[in-house]
């Protein structure tokens, strides 16, 4: 369960453009750039738990990059590219420890209304006869308006069960299909193969990192016999 409350808080302004990034490596996964991260007092939407959730911005930039944590001394890695709210295996590329399965999020839009706002989210998985992830799987998920935007609860999306082994998974939000910045928390993901070989092959490689060059490995909440770490 990926829920954001192990990353450092932020205490700035208002503006949510300038709340940090979710550096990578987070759970060893790779988060786009447009990702950030903030407390509950500074959204529009409550956090389904804890006191910080996921923002994407709907620009898909944000107040710096997130593949800089790669770069760090002791933390370089060669990054493929991510396209805007994907959350992918990183420079893991065609490596099976490092696949993982979604089961389902918490998920709100920055829509105040009169329309609904439309989630899709895509799974990628690696084809090994191309060399490259390719977009297998596909979901959609309907979310009524925030009236006001007076800290409306997230909305519970179950991801389908054919989400499993997927070398990464793109999150978009749309009103009037164009692009809109969302919310999201208790990311729900579980290792694919969950062997120790594969345990082994994780623990030697980054972990978490909380900002640039700080890296660190901090145990999350089991889900369904998994652990993200």
């Amino acid at each position: 369960m990926l829920d954001f409350d192990d990353l450092p808080s932020f205490s700035g302004d208002g503006d949510i453009t300038q709340a940090p990034p979710i550096f990578s490596p987070y759970h060893h996964l790779t988060f786009s750039n447009g990702y950030v991260h903030a407390p509950k007092y500074k959204q529009p939407l409550v956090p389904h738990s804890g006191d910080q959730l996921a923002v994407f911005l709907a620009s898909g930039a944000g107040n710096g990059t997130n593949d800089t944590a790669w770069h760090q001394p002791g933390m370089s890695a060669s990054v493929p590219r991510t396209e805007p709210g994907d959350i992918t295996d990183g420079p893991y590329n065609g490596l099976p420890a490092f696949w993982f399965n979604a089961y389902d999020a918490w998920l709100g839009c920055d829509n105040d209304g009169p329309d609904s706002c439309i989630f899709n989210v895509t799974g990628s998985t690696w084809d090994p006869t191309v060399n490259d992830d390719v977009e297998t799987y596909n979901t959609q998920l309907e979310v009524p308006p925030c009236p006001n935007f007076n800290h409306c609860p997230l909305i519970h999306m179950d991801f389908p069960d054919n989400f499993r082994g997927l070398s990464g998974m793109q999150i978009q939000a749309f009103v009037n299909n164009k692009p809109v910045m969302f919310f999201m928390d208790d990311l729900a993901l579980g290792w694919y193969d969950n062997s120790c070989e594969a345990g082994m092959k994780r623990m030697a490689r980054p972990g978490t990192v909380s900002g640039p060059g700080q890296s660190g490995s901090r145990r999350k909440r089991v889900v369904r016999r998994t652990l993200m770490r």
